[in-house]
């Protein structure tokens, strides 16, 4: 099948609309199926062959629904893991099932739509582009698992009016099917069954009828949040507006909205050069996120960093599919005492494996900060190629520029690319995240891996690295290299090791680790060591790390996190940086949880308590005790409630 000018060599599937959809209820019952579409075989993406744990798929559709069954036969059913019954939570470790779909049909990952369950019927879903966590948003869809005696089942049922998708007769959409293991984490996968996917060996479902789009509607989520502290009493409400203007291009609204009740990422301490850079968590955010990166985080920075906006009173962005081969994001944020903000990224999909994207940026309310700049990028077969151009403008100031071209290389198994990137020395985009300035020069990297399906070691991978930035001066300003490896043996164990040297303007880093994980898909009884040693802006240096995940009873899961870091400006005198984090929470149900979390940094303490209903349709609420992003605990008593309406 003919894709721009790339010819997608994935496998075809004959759509087959039903007249009487399959009930959902996690039993394929006989002539339940018989107008579906039978998928083929499922395959090991490292042999190439078909599993002796054969997968059966079957998939039909009408004007309401897309229908997927699996049969999963096991020669060990005693065997069969499932743990988690949170929805969207990681499956790892644990036998499960993946439907995806992109209703585009233009071989894109990034618009691949993902649908999971596992053998406890547990559903965990990845709608393209990004979706907020509120269950009306986010798409409701229907899933039943059970077991059998060869194995076990999983009916799914996703209505359409929660895709995005044009609207045409006779189309073609990307599909794919895959099963995961859970004894030996093996996976079979129906298209890509491969060590490494590439966009255009999708599988296409082809002949497919999809029913007119829902009109479209606005839909709002309110929010109120009464809080006491010791000075006094406040309650701050808020809304959010989303609406669908087309089913592939959404409006979203947010006024006053609340991020302190948004538990954030807690920065470690380990050693770094440059500012460290944290995820996002805020629902106004993550709502459509992925159409707003502007440029990719190994080139020479990210032109849009959210976390450069921390407040503001009014907010507001549209993004998605223009069609299927354009896209687009836009994003203004207002805080009417300061900062305002906007950005815009729009990206044309040229064929599966190239394309190019425009953007900008702009901070006014006290500052005058403006950039923008575009990318490209390609590839032929195995040789990739992408270059990247910005200019930033702060004031009455001269522009200054960054920008980045690279050249890569991949097959099964392994990946190499080289990069060259400059950074003028004045570049400072406000709403950018730029580790280094006034820089050029470049880096080269190489990993490598492979699975085994016989012996001790289940996986490896290798990685090594080299680069040399110099200022414009001449001066050098990182220069070095680094390698490591992990290995995985089939006890569910890790061990990991490297060794890092860089000079940073004549200060030397050198490093070397250790690390050793056990039971690692298991996060209900994991835990792990790290020990490093070596030279760090030319002191001796040496960090200790411990993590441990356990699962108490039936629902009290407990972990921890610790990290001792001591350098030495010349012995005995050293300094001893300590961070403990903790976390103790109760699942009442799947939708109730009751749940602590405390962080000790040195001398500073934040722990807080917390009770949640959420996950489901309905009224979300929470409560809590204390503050999770204060530095210190904070007296402090504040509830929320969620409407959707």
């Amino acid at each position: 099948m003919a894709v721009g000018t790339v010819v997608a060599s994935g496998p075809l599937l004959n759509a087959s609309e039903t007249k009487t959809p399959p009930k959902v209820d996690g039993t394929i019952s006989a002539g339940e199926w018989p107008d579906s579409a039978r998928v083929g075989p499922m395959l090991d993406p490292v042999s190439g062959k078909v599993s002796p744990d054969p997968t059966d798929v079957w998939i039909s559709y009408d004007k309401k629904s897309i229908y997927v069954a699996f049969y999963c036969h096991d020669r060990e059913p005693d065997q069969i893991r499932g743990r988690e019954i949170i929805p969207n939570s990681r499956f790892q470790g644990e036998d499960h099932v993946q439907f995806s779909i992109n209703t585009f049909g233009n071989n894109s990952f990034d618009q691949e739509n993902e649908f999971t369950v596992n053998v406890l019927g547990t559903q965990s879903e990845n709608i393209a582009g990004g979706r907020t966590g509120k269950r009306e948003w986010r798409g409701e869809w229907i899933a039943k698992a059970s077991r059998v005696a060869d194995g076990w089942v999983c009916e799914m049922s996703i209505p359409w009016q929660i895709l995005n998708y044009p609207f045409k007769s006779n189309a073609a959409m990307n599909v794919n099917f895959s099963r995961v293991i859970g004894r030996s984490l093996f996976e079979q996968r129906w298209a890509n069954a491969n060590q490494n996917p590439l966009p255009e060996n999708m599988g296409t479902w082809v002949g497919v009828n999809p029913p007119e789009p829902p009109k479209p509607k606005a839909q709002f989520l309110t929010y109120t949040s009464p809080e006491v502290t010791p000075n006094g009493f406040q309650n701050r409400v808020g809304l959010d507006a989303r609406y669908a203007f087309t089913p592939q291009f959404n409006g979203l609204m947010s006024l006053s909205p609340d991020f302190r009740n948004v538990e954030d990422v807690v920065a470690g301490i380990d050693f770094v050069r440059t500012e460290r850079f944290l995820g996002e968590r805020r629902p106004f955010f993550n709502e459509g996120g992925d159409f707003f990166d502007l440029t990719g985080e190994f080139s020479y920075g990210r032109m849009f960093y959210s976390r450069r906006i921390q407040e503001f009173d009014l907010g507001a962005k549209f993004y998605g599919q223009l069609n299927n081969r354009q896209k687009l994001g836009a994003l203004y944020t207002n805080n009417f005492d300061g900062q305002k903000t906007a950005v815009v990224n729009f990206e044309q999909i040229s064929t599966p494996v190239s394309g190019h994207k425009v953007f900008g940026t702009f901070e006014g309310g006290g500052k005058d900060n403006s950039s923008y700049g575009a990318s490209m990028y390609t590839r032929k077969d195995t040789i990739g190629f992408d270059a990247g151009f910005s200019a930033e403008k702060d004031g009455g100031s001269k522009t200054d520029t960054a920008g980045t071209a690279a050249l890569s290389y991949q097959r099964p198994n392994i990946f190499a690319i080289a990069r060259y990137s400059w950074v003028t020395p004045e570049f400072n985009p406000s709403l950018a995240f730029i580790p280094w300035t006034d820089r050029r020069g470049g880096y080269a990297y190489l990993t490598a891996s492979n699975e085994f399906r016989k012996g001790p070691i289940r996986s490896g991978v290798f990685n090594a690295s080299s680069s040399e930035f110099r200022t414009y001066k001449g001066d050098l300003q990182e220069g070095g290299w680094d390698s490591s490896a992990a290995i995985e043996f089939r006890n569910d164990m890790q061990i990991n090791f490297g060794r890092s040297s860089y000079r940073y303007f004549g200060s030397l880093d050198d490093t070397a680790w250790l690390g050793l994980n056990f039971n690692i898909s298991n996060r209900f009884k994991r835990f792990g060591v790290g020990y490093q040693e070596g030279t760090l802006s030319d002191q001796p240096s040496r960090q200790f790390d411990f993590g441990s995940s356990f699962r108490v009873g039936k629902n009290l899961d407990l972990s921890l996190r610790n990290t001792i870091l001591t350098q030495s400006a010349g012995l005995p005198t050293e300094t001893v940086t300590r961070q403990t984090v903790g976390t103790l929470a109760y699942q009442m149900s799947p939708a109730d949880l009751i749940s602590s979390r405390f962080v000790w940094n040195g001398d500073n303490l934040n722990a807080y308590l917390s009770f949640r209903h959420t996950g489901f349709a309905g009224t979300d609420y929470y409560l809590i005790l204390g503050d999770p992003n204060a530095p210190t605990t904070s007296n402090r008593l504040a509830a929320k409630i969620v409407w959707s309406f």
